[in-house]
């Protein structure tokens, strides 16, 4: 991810960040939408983010649609840059000034859903990346559970 700032959330109209959470875009509460993360080999996860919207982005769009009778049809639009911000991320860049881009946001309950101030912390990637890692014992509870389920088909 790249480096967040204070003066960059600025930028986009943030106007106030509480310890549990709440951002204030343009002096108006602004909910998180709920990301799910796509993981190849691992669990999908779950996390809060904001989007930002670009404005001053607008660029022309063709939409392709279909109609009733089957037929595809062609609608010009809009479309705008959105810039999507972790709620952790945007929390202790608000916080501390700013994140580095090699940092992540670690919850250290493990609960991405708990952006409290009090439950994140700055880490490395290599670092949290090992806090989610499996131990020995758990990768051969899961082996033997897999097993026991091809032997039962």
């Amino acid at each position: 991810m790249k480096a967040l700032s204070r003066a960059h959330l600025l930028e986009l109209g943030v106007t106030h960040v509480t310890e549990d959470g709440d951002v204030y875009v343009n002096d108006s509460l602004r909910k998180p939408s709920i990301i799910i993360g796509k993981h190849k080999y691992g669990q999908d996860r779950k996390y809060l983010a904001i989007h930002f919207i670009d404005k001053s982005t607008k660029k022309a769009t063709i939409q392709k649609y279909k109609t009733k009778d089957g037929t595809v049809k062609k609608s010009p639009s809009w479309s705008y840059r959105v810039e999507m911000i972790p709620l952790a991320r945007l929390m202790l860049a608000w916080f501390n000034g700013s994140i580095a881009s090699n940092m992540d946001a670690d919850h250290i309950d493990g609960n991405p859903m708990n952006n409290n101030l009090e439950n994140l912390q700055p880490l490395s990637r290599k670092a949290n990346l090992s806090k989610r890692a499996l131990t020995h014992s758990q990768i051969t509870k899961t082996y033997k559970q897999v097993q026991r389920m091809v032997e039962s088909q």
